[in-house]
């Protein structure tokens, strides 16, 4: 075969390649509530999903919760398991806040202990959302 045969099945599979390890970056999350996807873990399984709620990132305790009430009274069914190595607030520290978070649900694991109904694995971001300010 010619050069220029390799030349052309070489850039062809690198190309096929990048296509392929880039597919997950191109699907789309779908922004659901956390009551939705504890209620329907099925309907979300393996799919790219993104929340809102109260995150906590701590040792042995990365969560969404509902809310923060649910976090300080230790209500795990009101949450899921995030695995993650990093989610800072607006000054840079762990988050332990409100805050908007996607990545991959799986209702077949559930977090350190077994305590969450699931998981979101493959975090793509996690952010604070911003607080209302009084009188708005």
């Amino acid at each position: 075969m010619p050069l220029r045969g390799h030349i052309v099945k070489a850039v062809a599979a690198t190309i096929f390649l990048v296509t392929a390890s880039h597919a997950q970056e191109r699907e789309q999350s779908q922004r659901v509530s956390l009551i939705q996807l504890i209620g329907n873990p099925d309907r979300y399984e393996g799919k790219l999903v993104r929340i809102d709620g109260f995150v906590h990132i701590d040792f042995e305790d990365n969560a969404v919760w509902l809310h923060k009430e649910d976090f300080d009274n230790y209500i795990h069914s009101s949450s899921v398991w995030i695995d993650v190595n990093s989610c800072v607030d607006w000054e840079g520290k762990p988050m332990s806040g409100y805050a908007s978070v996607s990545g991959r649900f799986s209702s077949q694991r559930h977090g350190h202990m077994g305590l969450w109904p699931g998981v979101i694995s493959q975090v793509g971001e996690c952010f604070p959302l911003p607080q209302r300010r009084p009188g708005t």
